[in-house]
């Protein structure tokens, strides 16, 4: 998004090691980012509602390779599976301009939102290509919000995602943070200077799901150590229903489930897509996201292989904290 302020933050052995922050949360008022800035984690959200899905599943609640008429009959055609929505794999338009407005504003309201789904166009067959959606994430908001027993997304996420896990500062509604540590959105111009941006007002949008909560470096350092437990339990083919850690460290979900196209990653290495994440096996460059190329360059991640350097090029950033334009950060 072209911040003027970053976190960034080492898990060693399931310990944080470092938390730290750089640049600005505010830039006009030269307010600093800290480790407990919240930032809008944007896509990455699509692995909390991931998550939230599989819980539901473990629960007998949802079942993720059923038909998602099942639980939309208002889509009574569709044969696609919560697991072909989570994994991009439904072959539906994307059209991301159609649902956001210049000014970030949310062009769809949660009760049109299944009536424009039916319209979508399909580009491609089911589960014959990966085509990136947020459609289909917002769907499944939908889906948990009619099948959790808390009865609707927002209340569900807060209360077995984000609290059960001990994520004490993320959130989607703004009522849950009880101070401003909160960072601006900004690009940049192509000058280089910092500009302010409206961010969607998450906490009314049905594309909350694929983009809506706000987190801290602290609580996504949390997270990952979560994720890596389950994902060692996975690994080992654990049973999660009947262990102690049922429904507090899910399965199924780093499973892969589609091959990334080229445009995407590069490579001969896997590259694959699970249910919110993707699967790259390093060495690899991985890819940015962002509104404008002068943002970042790719990030070369090497084996893990100590000391290492990882080099970036934030070039907003470093002129704001007086830095070379370009930086190479160890690790040891």
């Amino acid at each position: 998004m072209g911040q003027v302020g970053l976190t960034y933050g080492v898990l060693y052995r399931g310990q944080v090691v470092l938390a730290r922050g750089h640049g600005f949360r505010d830039a006009e008022k030269r307010k600093e980012a800290d480790e407990r800035t919240l930032f809008n984690i944007a896509s990455c959200t699509k692995s909390f509602t991931a998550t939230a899905c599989v819980l539901l599943a473990n629960e007998g609640l949802l079942e993720l390779n059923a038909p998602v008429k099942r639980y939309l009959p208002e889509l009574k055609e569709e044969e696609a599976t919560l697991i072909d929505l989570l994994a991009h794999r439904t072959g539906y338009a994307r059209l991301d301009m159609s649902w956001v407005g210049q000014r970030s504003e949310v062009l769809v309201s949660h009760s049109e939102l299944i009536t424009r789904v039916k319209a979508l166009p399909r580009l491609r067959s089911l589960r014959s290509e990966w085509l990136y959606n947020n459609w289909m994430y917002a769907l499944v908001g939908v889906i948990i919000g009619r099948h959790s027993k808390e009865g609707n997304y927002l209340d569900f996420m807060k209360k077995r995602l984000l609290d059960e896990y001990g994520l004490t500062r993320s959130c989607i509604q703004r009522k849950d943070v009880g101070d401003d540590n909160i960072s601006l959105a900004y690009v940049a111009s192509q000058s280089g200077r910092p500009m302010e941006i409206h961010e969607p007002p998450w906490e009314e949008s049905p594309f909350t799901p694929g983009g809506g909560i706000r987190s801290c470096v602290l609580d996504m350092l949390t997270w990952a150590r979560s994720l890596l437990q389950a994902y060692k339990m996975e690994s080992r083919a654990l049973s999660f229903r009947s262990d102690a850690w049922e429904g507090k460290h899910p399965g199924q979900i780093f499973s892969p489930r589609m091959i990334l196209p080229d445009s995407i990653c590069h490579g001969q290495l896997e590259r694959s897509y699970d249910l919110g994440f993707m699967r790259l096996m390093l060495p690899y460059v991985l890819s940015y996201g962002g509104r404008n190329s002068t943002v970042a360059e790719k990030v070369s991640i090497s084996p893990m292989q100590f000391p290492a350097v990882i080099r970036w090029h934030y070039p907003m950033l470093e002129k704001m904290l007086g830095r070379s334009p370009h930086s190479h950060y160890f690790l040891n």
